[in-house]
């Protein structure tokens, strides 16, 4: 059986870092973080995401590059 996750934590006010967790996610299709006060660098976690279709970082602080992988 395959699990479809997918995240909509936008326009939630979070602060600080977003956690390398995330990338224990493995059925993770889709994640929206946007319009949050997020800051640091993208977690390198995320190019465990095999199956993610849809990342939104957008309206945050933060920077570095999207694995390759995604």
């Amino acid at each position: 059986m395959t699990t479809n996750i997918i995240i909509n934590f936008s326009r939630n006010r979070f602060e600080g870092y977003v956690s390398s967790i995330i990338g224990d996610l493995v059925g993770l299709r889709a994640l929206n973080l946007s319009h949050n006060g997020s800051e640091g660098v993208t977690p390198t976690s995320l190019q465990r995401l095999s199956v993610l279709e849809s990342l939104d970082l957008s309206s945050n602080k933060i920077g570095g590059e999207i694995p390759r992988q995604l």
